[in-house]
């Protein structure tokens, strides 16, 4: 794996742990960084990107804002698997 696919991976597991937000780091949102980083990770390691929004250790509202970044191909499945893991009202 290269040097820069890892860091973008570490992006993208700062914002799952809320880590990265746009209250803290708004230039990360504002200029769509994080928007190229998901994209590029979604095209170079989409199976790495998909197991981690798949993980319940992550909050459901970080692995969605994290989904609304990829293409609607790739993220139209998890945004279903998000919606399902709504508690019951």
């Amino acid at each position: 794996m290269s040097e820069e696919l890892a860091r973008l991976e570490q992006v993208i597991l700062r914002v799952l742990r809320g880590e990265l937000t746009e209250l803290n780091h708004p230039a990360y949102f504002d200029e769509d960084v994080f928007f190229l980083c998901v994209r590029q990770v979604e095209r170079e390691d989409r199976a790495w990107l998909m197991t981690v929004l798949r993980d319940r250790t992550y909050s459901r509202d970080t692995r969605g804002l994290v989904a609304m970044q990829m293409t609607n191909e790739g993220h139209r499945e998890l945004i279903v698997e998000l919606f399902a893991e709504r508690a019951p009202n």
